[in-house]
This record gives structure tokens, C-alpha cells and sequence, in this order.
């Protein structure tokens, strides 16, 4: 049967356990694993991590770049999805960078999602800057235009209220032609309509949208 026009196939995933979400009875990385392992040899489409510092029974979580990048390795050919990324935990230009070199070593299946934070208290916690949520959507349009430029141009420059590029290049590029998707994270009009602005997709409160 033919998909319909204009549309693409559904895709289906799984979140990975980095925390018990009031469900696991434990947390562990050879949970992780195991799961990553079933879902592959179960032919899903892709997997998923969100991003916490501590989170659930006792605070435990597995940080999310660092469980991804020993995945990417240990698997050959789901795509990982992070669900999402908190924009203030790594610098933009830096998580670029991260992503650029994982996709080209992981075969080019990273999708990127970001989003501007919500959970104040784990950076509270951690002596993480925070501030409202104004400032948290500003930084993250400002963070999505540093994450594109360095990954479509040779040499990089941008001034921003929050962050900056001078002569910056990201070699090398990510491997996927002309980049990774990089998906907004929000709820509401504000988080989604305001920073993912124009963009191909569209979505209700709470969805994924395309940068």
C-alpha cells in the first residue's frame, strides 16, 4: 500500500531506562544496555534519552551524552534521538562539536533534540545558571543558530546577548548531508512557535519540532 502523498512513514522507538521513571525497579548501564540491545534486535526505529541530572528514586540517572556515546558503538542500526538535551547544562558550541564527531563516528544516526530546561531544581542543585524562563528561550534561539553555523560553514562567527563565535570551524562535520536533524523541545505556543519559528514540521504542545 502506498504511503500517502506528502507524508512520511510512521516511525516508532524506545526510551531508554536512565532513571526508574516510578516503573524500574532498578537503574543500571547493563539495563540500559539489555534494552538497547532488544530494541535493535526488535527492529525499532530509533531510541530515545532525555537529559536529568538526578531524577527519580535516590536522584539516579545516567547522564544522557555519556550513556549515547557508549551505545553508538555498541549498536550498528537504530538512530538515537535525545529527548531532550538541556540547552543549559552544555555550551551550544560545544554540544555542536559533540554531535558532529559522534555522528560521524556512530554511521550518521544522531538526531538532536533541544529544549531550554524546566526542571530548576537539579540545577539548583548543581550550581547550574538558570535563569527565567525568558532568559532560557533566548538562549536557546541563540544556542540553535551557533549549533547551525558551525555545522554548515567552514568558518563560523556569531555575537549573541549569550554566546559567541569567532572564525570557529567544526571539523570535521557531522557526517548526515546537510546536518542532523535538530529538533526544538517545548510546550506551548511559546516554546515551539517562538524558537522553532518557520520551520518544516508542525506539532501540538509538547511535540518535537524541526530547527
Amino acid at each position: 500500500m502506498n504511503e500517502p502523498v506528502g507524508r512520511e512513514a510512521p516511525r516508532f522507538g524506545v526510551q531508554l531506562p536512565l532513571w526508574d521513571y516510578n516503573v524500574h525497579p532498578e537503574v543500571s548501564y547493563p539495563n540500559i544496555r539489555a534494552t538497547a540491545r532488544l530494541s535493535e534486535e526488535l527492529q525499532f526505529d530509533f531510541v530515545t534519552l532525555d537529559d536529568h541530572l538526578m531524577r527519580g528514586g535516590g536522584g539516579v540517572f545516567y547522564e544522557a551524552w555519556t550513556v549515547l556515546s557508549m551505545l553508538m558503538a555498541e549498536t550498528e542500526r537504530f538512530r538515537f534521538q535525545t529527548m531532550v538535551l538541556c540547552n543549559m547544562y552544555r555550551p551550544p558550541a560545544l554540544l555542536a562539536k559533540m554531535a558532529a564527531t559522534l555522528d560521524r563516528a556512530g554511521g550518521g544516526r544522531l538526531e538532536i533534540g533541544l529544549g531550554a530546561g524546566w526542571k530548576s531544581e537539579e540545577a539548583e542543585a548543581y550550581g547550574v545558571e538558570w535563569g527565567g524562563p525568558r532568559e532560557r528561550l533566548d538562549r536557546l534561539e541563540e544556542a540553535i543558530q551557533v549549533v547551525q553555523a558551525l555545522w554548515s560553514h567552514d568558518s563560523a562567527s556569531f555575537s549573541g546577548n549569550y554566546y559567541s563565535l569567532r572564525d570557529a570551524t567544526c571539523a570535521p562535520r557531522p557526517l548526515q548531508v546537510p546536518a542532523p536533524p535538530l529538533w526544538v523541545g517545548g510546550s506551548g505556543i511559546l516554546a515551539g512557535d517562538r524558537v522553532a519559528g518557520d520551520t518544516r514540521g508542525h506539532g501540538g504542545d509538547g511535540c518535537l519540532r524541526p530547527a
